[in-house]
């Protein structure tokens, strides 16, 4: 094997000096740089060693190593948080970010960002202060509840409510026994809560509620079968040892044909009865009625309120429309038990999210439509869909062909799994495989991210707005310029 190869592997120095590097000067620092190009360099001269590039000279080396890294950085660039737009027409897209939040509560975040703040300080009375205290006030005013709390995200309710009255449970059942060695055992041996086995829910990115719910310190007693749980069911599971009953909302799936379930004011009735809690988890934070729009009426936390669940936990990122956030609202002494654990200080919410969420909140107040509630009943879906097909069929975009037609949105979240969005979508085939096209949209900046059905490239016009087309038809083109 000649040596020549050997000496025509480029040195670390003349590589830094490359000007292509400097694009990614936000994203890597000049020593991860450096890292990247020893280890090109390494796997250079171990093909070197196999035969590999026995007729390749210096420059040639030197645009192998620096394509290699500067592909390495590009992939670690692409995974910064960015706006994208949504042509997949699930509004509330979890990995796409959930809901868009309105003006009001993205200049409100800004705001708060950018300055000092009241965060925890009282201008009234110069006094350490609550930072949830005007949040409260419009949970309570919103839904009839006694007091609210709120944390990071509805997992994180669902959590603190739980193992809040799990030590209740442990510290009831200590007091009453006077039994020393009962100190000895677990808070999970004694605590319990009851949950019907059709709600016993996988969430998103396979985190199941059941798992959840052995972290906070409680065993869940499963009641009733997959699709039918009785009254009775829960009646007969109940004990000393019950810590709640739980209600969790199947916002993510649909039970249908021989079903039965129980409402939330029969339960209530029976936890009263029998002095323990009833906890309603609605997942996807409706506070509105929906049917206004031509949906199916879904329950509100008014509703379940209304229906006395003693704790109602739910989303602020879903259909309610705000920021991240897990609401919990319902009986004051129980509100204050969860307030004053020490764990709360692990899930607060932060003061940006707090921020957006009180201007969402308040567009409540006022009667103004977030952007999920916009969206979802807009009625001029199919002009937009006509306007981006018009310009892609005869506006010198000469590569595709585009039809116009029905295409159902999705609620998307967790929410209303079996109820249809009406929609429009534009049907895109061309000489340019589907594949091809989703990875060059998909790959674009912003990226568009789209679906491929029946072998054509589908813009959903749902989730798509006026302000997003110039920026679609520029990567149609660009494609059909390059290609």
């Amino acid at each position: 094997m000649s040596t020549l190869n050997f000496r025509n592997i480029p040195k670390m120095d003349e590589l830094l000096r490359d000007g292509r590097f400097t694009t990614f000067k936000s994203c890597a620092t000049p020593s991860k740089i450096a890292q990247l190009l020893r280890d090109e360099l390494n796997e250079l001269r171990t093909q070197i060693s196999q035969g590999q590039y026995v007729d390749t000279g210096r420059d040639e080396l030197s645009e192998i190593v620096i394509q290699r890294v500067c592909e390495a950085l590009q992939a670690i660039h692409a995974n910064r948080l960015r706006r994208v737009i949504n042509a997949t027409g699930v509004v509330m897209h979890t990995n796409l970010g959930r809901s868009s939040l309105s003006g009001s509560a993205s200049a409100k975040a800004a705001e708060i960002a950018t300055s000092y703040s009241n965060l925890e300080y009282s201008t009234l009375t110069g006094k350490r202060r609550s930072r949830l205290a005007y949040a409260t006030h419009l949970l309570t005013d919103l839904t009839g509840a006694e007091d609210a709390l709120v944390v990071n995200n509805n997992a994180a309710a669902v959590f603190l409510a739980l193992s809040t009255l799990a030590e209740g449970t442990h510290q009831r059942d200590e007091a009453s026994t006077h039994q020393h060695d009962i100190e000895c055992s677990s808070v999970a041996e004694r605590a319990s809560v009851i949950l019907s086995r059709g709600e016993i829910v996988e969430i998103g990115d396979g985190f199941r509620i059941s798992e959840i719910i052995a972290e906070t310190g409680c065993r869940i007693v499963e009641v009733g079968a997959t699709n039918r749980t009785t009254l009775d069911d829960y009646r007969k599971a109940i004990t000393a040892d019950t810590t709640a009953l739980l209600k969790i909302h199947s916002s993510n799936y649909k039970i249908v044909g021989y079903t039965e379930s129980v409402g939330t004011d029969a339960l209530a009735e029976l936890a009263q009865e029998h002095g323990v809690p009833l906890i309603e988890d609605m997942g996807s934070g409706v506070l509105i009625d929906l049917s206004k729009f031509g949906f199916p009426y879904e329950r509100t936390p008014t509703d379940a309120i209304a229906d006395g669940a003693d704790l109602v936990t739910f989303s602020g990122d879903k259909c309610l429309g705000g920021p991240q956030a897990g609401i919990i609202i319902g009986k004051k002494p129980l509100i204050q038990q969860l307030r004053e654990n020490p764990i709360m200080r692990c899930l607060r919410i932060d003061k940006l999210c707090l921020a957006a969420l009180e201007a969402t909140l308040e567009s409540y107040i006022e009667g103004e439509a977030t952007p999920t509630i916009r969206c979802i009943s807009n009625t001029e879906i199919k002009e937009r869909a006509e306007k981006l097909q018009s310009v892609l069929v005869h506006d010198s975009v000469s590569a595709y062909q585009a039809r116009v037609l029905p295409h159902d949105g999705q609620f998307g979240g967790g929410a209303m799994p079996l109820t249809p969005i009406e929609s429009y979508g534009v049907y895109i085939t061309s000489r340019f495989s589907p594949n091809t096209i989703e990875m060059a949209l998909r790959t674009a900046e912003p990226p568009i991210i789209a679906t491929i059905q029946d072998d054509n490239l589908v813009l959903n016009m749902l989730t798509v707005s006026d302000e997003d087309i110039p920026h679609i038809i520029g990567t149609f083109r660009a494609l059909d310029a390059h290609n």
